[in-house]
């Protein structure tokens, strides 16, 4: 299995103009990365000025839910996105994952 920093340089490569936040979702999406794997990635990958640190659990539990499949996800009960401690991240979050869908990534 590749490392979570190759796909993200891949990404990175892919998109120039995308945000780290973006391709690190890329990278991870149905890999099967464990969490504590994510968090480490996250740490390396993602410049504090991206995010705020009020969020940082909740952007990690849904790069947590991206890297799994749906079905992996239902299992462990994590059907939807919880963690965002404010509306702005909530908002954000939600889009990211429209985005997602209506981009067809």
């Amino acid at each position: 299995m590749r490392s979570i920093k190759a796909r993200f340089e891949e990404q990175e490569h892919k998109n120039p103009f995308h945000g780290a936040s973006i391709n690190l979702v890329r990278a991870v999406r149905g890999q099967g990365f464990s969490r504590q794997n994510l968090l480490k990635a996250f740490k390396e990958l993602m410049p504090e000025e991206e995010y705020d640190k009020a969020d940082k659990k909740g952007l990690i539990d849904f790069l947590e839910l991206t890297t799994n499949t749906l079905e992996e996800n239902e299992k462990k009960g994590k059907n939807q996105f919880k963690g965002c401690q404010n509306q702005e991240c909530d908002k954000s979050i939600k889009g990211l994952v429209i985005g997602e869908i209506s981009l067809k990534i």
